[in-house]
């Protein structure tokens, strides 16, 4: 039911899937709900499932506890191999072990276990489209409050995948019986300047001229520095400093 879920499993839906929907709030009424939350026991997988698509991932601007996200996909995995079903993660580009913050770690970590098991991976680059949700979301927000627009310099890349056709390539994989133990990256090839990525949200999104501004990295930092750590995840800098550490795919 998230930026992404909702996506493919609307999708799913149309090419004759049957979805059940493992979340925290009741799913629309033409999927079947099991209630579920990060912080608590793994469901129990109805017989008969083929694919487990793990989505869930805690977001918050509280600090995340890693270790129980880890023990949660861990659960989830023993799920499905219980239920001989295939399991998908969704990942991040930023998983990765030098990752500046507690997000792309913990994905990296979870992706470890999912690999143990035969499970498939899937790293998607900076989602956009549909729904102003997710990092999407909080950087059409800031564009659509700002006048300006932060050109960062070094400038780093990104490689944008549009949520539709993520969700097209998740069933992709969903509907092929070959793919095991495999890290698949989704995004456009050639990286792309994040100044730009920003500047495409304001002319198609926003609909709006912005004025773009140099901003050196260094600043950026000395800002984040003077926030905190509560202030800066609510402002998003935390998310907006993963992608400036971000190694092409």
């Amino acid at each position: 039911t998230g930026y992404i879920g909702q996506r493919l499993s609307a999708l799913a839906a149309a090419s004759g899937h049957e979805i059940i929907c493992a979340t925290r709030q009741p799913c629309p009424a033409t999927y079947t709900w099991l209630p579920y939350d990060l912080q608590g026991p793994a469901p129990e997988c109805p017989a008969g499932t083929q694919v487990l698509i793990h989505l869930a991932a805690d977001t918050s601007t509280a600090a995340t506890n890693a270790d129980d996200e880890v023990k949660a996909a861990e659960a989830l995995i023993r799920c499905a191999q219980q239920g001989s079903a295939r399991f998908i993660f969704i990942s991040s580009q930023t998983a990765m072990a030098t990752a500046p913050g507690v997000y792309g770690r913990t994905k990296l970590r979870i992706e470890q276990h999912v690999l143990a098991a035969g499970g498939t991976v899937i790293r998607p680059g900076q989602v956009y489209g549909g729904p102003e949700r997710g990092l999407f979301g909080l950087l059409s927000g800031l564009v659509r409050r700002s006048p300006f627009i932060p050109i960062l310099m070094p400038a780093p890349g990104v490689q944008p995948i549009h949520v539709d056709d993520l969700a097209a390539s998740i069933l992709a994989v969903v509907e092929r019986d070959d793919l095991h133990a495999e890290i698949l990256n989704l995004g456009a090839v050639q990286p792309i300047a994040f100044g730009s990525f920003l500047m495409s949200i304001a002319a198609h999104r926003v609909r709006a001229a912005r004025l773009p501004v140099p901003l050196p990295v260094a600043l950026l930092r000395l800002l984040r520095l003077s926030l905190g750590r509560s202030l800066s995840a609510k402002w998003g800098l935390a998310r907006i400093f993963s992608l400036i550490h971000l190694p092409p795919m």
